[in-house]
């Protein structure tokens, strides 16, 4: 079956709703939505919250909270900042 697309955000939506459902316990969904930038409104929108941790209830009062775009960065190893005073930390992580 050939698809089409009138434009490119749908067909890129597309790909993406079908390696979520594809893939749901391969282990690279958290990278995909790492690499697409989309890991915030999939995962720490307050209902998607709810519905897989179940609440505040079965978490034991615990709180999920986004802490900011530079988990979308990992940051350079310390070790390798300490071996090479060229490399500089990545903005946001705390070494």
């Amino acid at each position: 079956m050939a698809l089409s697309f009138s434009d490119q955000t749908l067909a890129r939506n597309y790909v993406r709703d079908e390696r979520r459902r594809e893939f749901v316990n391969e282990g690279v969904n958290f990278f995909d939505e790492m690499r697409w930038k989309t890991l915030k409104e999939t995962k720490f929108n307050e209902k998607v919250a709810q519905h897989a941790w179940g609440g505040t209830e079965s978490t034991g009062g615990t709180t999920y909270e986004w802490v900011g775009d530079y988990w979308y960065t990992w940051p350079v190893p310390k070790a390798e900042t300490e071996l090479n005073r060229n490399l500089k930390p990545t903005p946001g992580w705390v070494y």
